[in-house]
Order: C-alpha cells, then structure tokens, then sequence
C-alpha cells in the first residue's frame, strides 16, 4: 500500500451522503485523490468549463466554498481505521 495515496470514499457514499449526480461524485473523487481541475477534466474526460460547472453544484450541495474544505469533508466520510 502506498502510503502517500488518499483514501477516497466510494461514489455511492457519495451520492447518499451528499446527495451527488453520479458525475459530481466521481468529480469530488478525483479531486479528493490529488487531481487538480485540468487533471481531473482528463480523468474524467470533460473540459475544464465542465468540471467546473460541476464543481460548482457539489459545492452548493455540501455548503462549502473551497476545495480544501470539500476534501475535509470527503475525509470525513471514510471509515474511522
């Protein structure tokens, strides 16, 4: 096991948890696994504009207004180890 990689919680988790699209869920988990913006929309295989856009709806669901507050709030998700 990599001990640099994050752990990320599962697109189900997600879309119960935060009541996320299937796309803003798998957005939320590329963000959480490091990517930026530019690398996530290669990932996910959507422009920029879209992630976003997309980015900008997970942020209105989960009431947070930055990307290192949603990626506390994903880590809070995971199982206590």
């Amino acid at each position: 096991m990599d001990p640099d990689a994050r752990l990320v919680p599962a697109v189900g988790t997600l879309r119960t948890a935060l009541d996320l699209t299937p796309a803003e869920a798998r957005l939320a988990i590329a963000l959480q696994a490091g990517d930026d913006i530019g690398e996530a929309a290669t990932r996910l295989n959507i422009s920029p504009e879209t992630v976003r856009k997309q980015l900008k709806a997970v942020f209105a669901k989960t009431g947070v207004r930055r990307q290192s507050d949603l990626i506390a709030l994903l880590g809070n998700l995971l199982p206590s180890a």
